[in-house]
């Protein structure tokens, strides 16, 4: 099965542009195995890991949704707590049913209320501002059928805003109209105080609302909040709220409403697969980068195996195999366990196996030795293979010579090498010693506040 799913991403044209960059990376790191093999071992490397995760986030995701269930009713006695005085007013977010019917609702449960300070600014500047947006979607004072906007505080004011309504009960105290029972267009007036401390600047503002029909849904929501009003208004000093419990003779339920944590959990479970895949390509990037270490350290050796075979009489070619084949008995040796395996490798000696049965293939030795310098890519690694292969086309005698040089040249550059770890590591433990220095400095301070 899972071959099949590899093999239809593999069809895709997306699957083989996401291989395809990191071909060039996997060839090194896996020495021998074709480019199809490499896709394939890439996009099964990532199923692995994506296929559980993606399993994962969907199993926590219903299990939060599901467990999350309906809203759940706890308010006993249509009870909402106050906070004390001096807090802030709270948003309730409730679902109300009726008979069958249920609505959302934002309630705002203001403070228990006592004297509070009131802000001063120019009455003239906020009387010329309430006159410009009091009317709100309404044309104009003497055709009213919107909700008016009757703002309790001026932006960039000192000033309190408070309102006084008219007495028939038509403008509510957000704004709304209670239109319902007239029938002809009626005037009304209200008034904007303003204050500050003592101070009171009152503004009258007379309109005319225009009758309005609503049907009985409608009526039975505007005589809901009238009575929340009520009971907002009669317990402005207690700690609760007492909600209506019946409306228009219907028996009201309250629910709170809880927010799911799904949602959440989804977008991070999306979040983390989209992450995934650039972690993984990190990780080829750092592999990348502990190969070309290895191959660094490994190239003296190498050379100064190579030079005593060549001394000792051996051809290039018998060299070269008498070396790869020494390795490749190395890892047999060691068991077939694939972790030992892969914890014994070397990058440098699977380069010299592949090129080793490139020879035995057929392939000439020029060939195989400038494939091995440019599949390495390391500027060491290509000016070794260059020798080789001058020598097969030259027929030059000072191969050995040159051996010997290149050898005495790899052992410097491996001493400036040793020099630029020690001084890194020297850099790493910097901050460890910062820790331990500023845990010393703690123990001291503490002594010292014991003893006072």
């Amino acid at each position: 099965m899972r071959q099949r799913i590899v093999e239809a991403i593999l069809k895709t044209k997306v699957g083989r542009m996401i291989a395809d960059r990191q071909l060039d990376s996997l060839s090194r790191l896996y020495v021998g195995k074709s480019r199809q093999e490499l896709r394939q071992q890439y996009i099964e490397s990532r199923l692995k890991v994506m296929v559980p995760l993606l399993v994962v986030v969907l199993l926590v995701y219903a299990g939060v949704y599901i467990g999350s269930g309906p809203a759940t009713q706890i308010l006993q006695d249509a009870l909402l707590q106050r906070e004390d005085p001096g807090g802030n007013t709270r948003t309730v977010a409730l679902q109300v049913e009726v008979e069958g019917i249920e609505k959302q609702v934002q309630l705002k449960v203001s403070a228990r209320e006592l004297n509070r300070e009131q802000l001063e600014a120019e009455f003239v500047k906020g009387e010329k501002y309430l006159s410009e947006h009091y009317l709100g979607k309404n044309r104009s004072a003497e055709q009213v059928s919107k909700p008016l906007c009757l703002m309790t505080e001026l932006p960039n004011s000192p000033l309190a805003v408070e309102w006084r309504l008219d007495g028939q009960g038509l403008v509510q105290e957000d704004g709304s109209l209670q239109c319902s029972d007239i029938e002809e267009p009626t005037s009304v007036e209200i008034t904007a105080c303003l204050s500050y401390q003592e101070e009171e600047y009152l503004i009258p503002f007379q309109m005319t609302i225009l009758p309005q029909n609503r049907s009985n849904e409608e009526l039975f929501w505007l005589h809901w909040n009238e009575a929340v009003d009520r009971a907002l208004e009669t317990t402005s000093t207690e700690q609760t709220v007492k909600l209506p419990e019946t409306v228009d003779g219907k028996a009201v339920q309250y629910y709170t409403t809880q927010e799911s944590q799904a949602g959440w959990i989804a977008f991070a479970g999306i979040l983390l697969l989209g992450l995934m895949p650039l972690v993984m390509n990190q990780r080829i990037k750092q592999q990348m980068v502990l190969r070309e270490k290895q191959l660094q350290r490994d190239y003296p050796d190498m050379i100064e195996q190579f030079v005593l075979l060549v001394g000792a009489g051996l051809p290039i070619k018998g060299a070269w195999t008498r070396m790869a084949g020494r390795y490749l008995q190395t890892q047999e040796n060691k068991g077939a366990d694939k972790k030992t395996i892969a914890a014994n490798k070397k990058y440098l000696y699977e380069e010299m196996c592949v090129t080793m049965r490139e020879m035995e293939s057929g392939m000439c030795e020029q060939k195989a030795y400038e494939l091995f310098g440019k599949r390495v890519g390391m500027l060491c690694y290509m000016k070794f293979s260059s020798l080789l292969v001058q020598n097969l086309k030259k027929g030059s005698e000072d191969l050995l010579r040159l051996l010997e040089q290149e050898a005495t040249e790899s052992f410097r550059m491996r001493k400036e090498y040793a020099m630029k770890c020690g001084e890194e590591a020297s850099t790493r433990l910097l901050f460890p010693m910062m820790l331990m220095l500023l845990v010393v400095f703690a123990i001291i301070l503490y002594a010292a506040f014991q003893s006072m």
